[in-house]
């Protein structure tokens, strides 16, 4: 049928134009194709009648009469048309042929309706033939009224997706794509589908539907569609980067390198290692160590120097991991040229785990950690002595607060000569708070052997502190290390008053002599011992303490 308005022609069974509106009539049909006679070819036929010719005798018998009915054409001239047969006690054949052809045309209806496709298959057929054309309003038409008879067939839905796609309505096509992998038949089923519904979001910088569209093409390893959707996920990584979305680039260009496929492949790491150092460094500058140190362990695996290996250990040393933070050095050692700013770093990490093994106990593996510390810096010494089992303990009750420990000889020389000194410093102001001093081993004691250990234990009074106060130790008025403290408001004894600082009431450090007056004892009051910072008395010291 033909419009009346924008002569388009339809198919027969529309009402009304796809493109206009208009209704369609029957008067707009073409002319039919068997054309009435002509009128003068009517009075020819009229004008002469048909001729009959006499029938000729034989000389044989004749079983059946037989007539010939002539006709003519239309210039005039006789022909035989058919020859009528009767007589006789035989079957007509007009009547075997006329049955023949009842029974051809019963069979051949009986098959033809057992055979006949669905309307719904019929239509899509069509609809499929129209998207061939390109005629996608028509395609859209015919597949919505496909769909109308067959709501849950996945084929329809995801052919009239395509109609949608073709006259721009793509939020249509996404519900059609959605019921249709509803109903277990996804995308992958119409390859070309998912690549032109692709290029339309890719061209409208949509670009995640593009990639959920090409993923299961993909994961099915549709032939060159894990390129396609590896050349997405590059534009779509590089403008997330500029727009500063580098959690969406990374996860972009980490699936590139996992699919190993597409034109900017071999783009990844590079690209990766860029957006993993601009990512560490934004995390590392906002104080989240945590984020920073992982994207600093990615990027150590992708492209490894120097500075990144040292930064990494900063993050490890900063949250205590001390034997992190070497392993760290040293892989920048062999990276590096071996700098001796480095080698400084790195003795200096191994002395400060080397004495948090021997506070711990573990007597052995820590001097061995200060061997190697001053093997890499000749200012780091071995100490000749060293604490082992180091502990700090607060009394809430009576405010203050006790070290105690043991001095170890890790060498196989006697120690004639020790005193070890202890401060309670304030970190934020410096001030000592109090000192105490402790003799451990000098003329009046017996000399401590090799690998032999003696206990000690101060203590003093503890002020409020937000952490910031530390107790120093010092070995023969050499520093040795410093232990935080850390206290939950103000811890006085009861029923205390107010009293002086403690530092004006404690008894003035002593000084250990020179090396060349270590023979000459010291002043019985100056050492002002007590009983329980002493445990171990000689008798030649009690003998001192009876005459005083």
């Amino acid at each position: 049928m033909k419009c009346p308005a924008c002569g388009l022609f339809h198919p027969s069974r529309y009402e009304q134009c796809v493109s206009c509106g208009a209704r369609l009539t029957q008067d707009a049909s073409p002319a039919s194709s068997n054309p009435a006679p002509h009128p003068q070819d009517m009075r020819r036929a009229a004008a002469k009648p048909p001729v009959k010719q006499p029938i000729k005798q034989s000389a044989t018998p004749v079983l059946e009469e037989e007539e010939e009915i002539l006709d003519e054409d239309d210039e005039g001239e006789e022909r035989p048309r058919r020859k009528r047969r009767g007589g006789g006690g035989k079957i007509p054949t007009g009547a075997i042929l006329i049955c023949v052809t009842v029974l051809l045309a019963a069979a051949g209806g009986t098959y033809f309706f057992l055979t006949k496709a669905p309307e719904y298959e019929l239509l899509l057929k069509e609809g499929q033939q129209q998207l061939a054309n390109g005629q996608y309003a028509f395609a859209q038409k015919t597949l919505e009224q496909a769909r109308m008879i067959k709501p849950t067939d996945p084929r329809i839905l995801l052919t009239l997706a395509r109609a949608y796609v073709g006259v721009d309505d793509v939020n249509k096509a996404w519900d059609c794509i959605t019921a249709a992998q509803q109903q277990g038949a996804g995308v992958v089923t119409d390859t070309q589908l998912s690549s032109d519904l692709a290029n339309f979001y890719r061209q409208r910088n949509q670009y995640e539907r593009a990639a959920e569209l090409l993923r299961p093409l993909s994961t099915a390893n549709v032939p060159k569609k894990k390129a396609e959707l590896s050349d997405l996920l590059a534009l779509w990584g590089d403008e997330a980067f500029r727009n500063g979305q580098n959690d969406v680039a990374v996860k972009c260009w980490e699936e590139i390198r996992e699919l190993k496929d597409g034109q900017r492949y071999s783009e990844a790491e590079s690209r990766l290692a860029s957006i993993y150092a601009k990512i560490a460094n934004e995390k590392l500058a906002k104080g989240d160590d945590d984020v920073a140190l992982e994207y600093f362990n990615k990027l150590n695996i992708l492209a490894p120097s120097q500075q990144t290996f040292e930064r990494t250990s900063d993050l490890y040393t900063r949250q205590g991991k001390l034997d992190l933070a070497i392993d760290q050095l040293r892989r920048a050692q062999k990276i590096g040229s071996g700098s001796i700013e480095l080698n400084k770093k790195l003795a200096g990490l191994l002395a400060k785990r080397g004495r948090e093994l021997l506070d711990k106990g573990d007597s052995d593996t820590g001097y061995a950690y200060l061997q190697q510390a001053q093997g890499l810096d000749t200012k780091i010494r071995v100490p000749s002595v060293a604490l082992r089992s180091m502990s700090l303990r607060f009394d809430p009750l009576s405010g203050e607060v006790h070290a105690a420990g043991q001095v170890w000889n890790p060498t196989g020389n006697s120690i004639n000569y020790l005193v070890l000194r202890a401060e309670l410093v304030d970190t934020k102001t410096s001030r000592v708070i109090w000192r105490r001093d402790q003799h451990l081993v000098d003329e009046f004691m017996l000399p401590m052997n090799g690998h032999e250990t003696k206990p000690f234990e101060v203590s003093g009074e503890c002020p409020a502190t937000d952490g910031s106060l530390e107790i120093k130790i010092y070995l023969d008025n050499n520093y040795y290390g410093s232990y935080p403290i850390k206290t939950d408001g103000a811890r006085t004894a009861p029923n205390a008053t107010a009293a002086p600082p403690v530092r004006n009431v404690d008894p003035p450090p002593v000084a250990p002599p020179p090396a060349a007056q270590q023979e000459t004892p010291p002043a019985v009051p100056q050492r002002l011992p007590e009983p329980t910072q002493q445990p171990t008395v000689s008798p030649e010291e009690r003998t001192l303490q009876d005459l005083d």
